[in-house]
């Protein structure tokens, strides 16, 4: 028996249904990637805790903090975990062309990170290599902020784990005016995806 099955029939199924109806009520709708949280009901309840708590206006404003989300979603999960992150961005009034354009981003910045980790790990003498990629994504961003873009690109590094990347685009944060409580509120935030992202891998 798969492990979703087994797991499936040991949870408390009124308080899944509970727990899912919140979902339904906020969003109108029960995205997958929640049913899938569901198999742990108490994964579940703190995921919804947790979003609740960070996913609010604070230091970091609340659109940075969809954007970073749905950024973490798009390296760290599936189809499910993207559509159930821009669902809820597209609730709070982002629009498609700002989801996409994270999303590309997020990209962008996983094709460096892979290209600098390895200088990071590699043994010295290939501290030459260039990568020889285009940075318009980056450099010419087309409806988010440059700082929306570097706070997507340091977080996302923190996922890919490349400090080289991490330092670099938390450098350029700072140049632009970023606070250390902002860049809190946004590792909150991408290390909240990446866990909603993990448990959605269950089989």
């Amino acid at each position: 028996m798969a492990l979703s099955k087994r797991l499936q029939s040991t949870r408390d199924e009124a308080r899944v249904t509970e727990l899912l109806n919140r979902v339904q009520e906020k969003l109108g709708e029960i995205p997958e990637a929640y049913h899938t949280l569901s198999l742990s009901q108490n994964f579940l309840n703190d995921t919804l805790y947790n979003l609740k708590k960070n996913m609010v206006d604070g230091e970091l404003d609340l659109k940075t903090k969809h954007l970073i989300a749905v950024a973490v979603a798009a390296v760290s999960g599936g189809p499910n975990v993207v559509s159930a992150r821009a669902h809820e961005a597209q609730k709070d009034g982002l629009s498609d062309d700002e989801i996409a354009e994270a999303i590309a981003v997020a990209g962008s910045i996983a094709t460096y990170n892979v290209f600098y980790k390895f200088q990071h790990l590699a043994e010295p003498g290939y501290e030459h290599f260039k990568p020889g990629y285009k940075l318009s994504v980056f450099l010419r961003p087309a409806v988010l902020t440059v700082l929306q873009v570097e706070m997507i690109c340091a977080i996302v590094s923190v996922i890919n784990d490349c400090p080289y990347c991490v330092k670099g685009h938390m450098a350029k944060c700072r140049e632009l005016g970023a606070t250390p409580a902002q860049f809190e509120e946004a590792l909150r935030v991408g290390a909240l995806i990446s866990g909603f992202a993990t448990f959605t891998k269950i089989d």
